[in-house]
């Protein structure tokens, strides 16, 4: 007899769950996004520390194209910092982002990485909490998941392209 009582608590538990996933996925004010970023930037000094090596504040321009809601055509700034170790194939990335649509609404936020190169990362970015917003992005927040990619230019002295895919959801109103 005391197995109903547990084995209804399980059901109702497992319903209540699946019940709250469906409903954030199905939520009408979040919908799915993705950009293309492509930019320059100048890397930064790098310095030593230990068996690490960084590079601060790496400032990126560029341009993304894709299916966010207010910003499509886009321009975007990325503020990076990296550091690797090349002799145990780690590296780590972290900063900030800001994409400003056609019409001049911005959102912004942070980002954070890791990587197997120097050059290459992946990891997950979201909007601020303290970020003000006026107009289309007025309290709305994304999140979700990146990949990117660094390389110098060869026709160009010390001038880097980056690459980046950005795939993840916008949410309006950010509840």
């Amino acid at each position: 007899m005391k197995k109903v009582p547990l084995i209804l608590i399980g059901i109702l538990t497992f319903t209540a769950i699946v019940t709250f996933i469906y409903a954030k996925e199905n939520n009408p004010n979040r919908t799915e996004f993705s950009q293309f970023l492509t930019g320059t930037f100048m890397p930064s000094t790098t310095s030593e520390h230990g068996l690490w090596a960084t590079m601060k504040k790496e400032i990126i321009t560029g341009s993304a194209e894709g299916d966010l809601p207010h910003g499509s055509r886009a321009t975007f700034v990325i503020v990076s910092n990296r550091r690797f170790k090349i002799d145990e194939g780690k590296s780590f990335i972290n900063g900030t982002w800001k994409f400003v649509s056609s019409n001049g609404d911005e959102i912004s936020g942070i980002f954070i990485g890791q990587g197997t190169t120097p050059n290459e990362f992946f990891g997950k970015f979201m909007t601020n909490e303290s970020q003000k917003n006026l107009d289309a992005y007025a309290h709305a927040k994304i999140q979700g998941e990146f990949k990117c990619w660094m390389a110098s230019l060869p026709s160009y002295v010390n001038l880097w392209e980056f690459r980046a895919w950005w795939n993840g959801t916008y949410q309006e109103g950010g509840g």
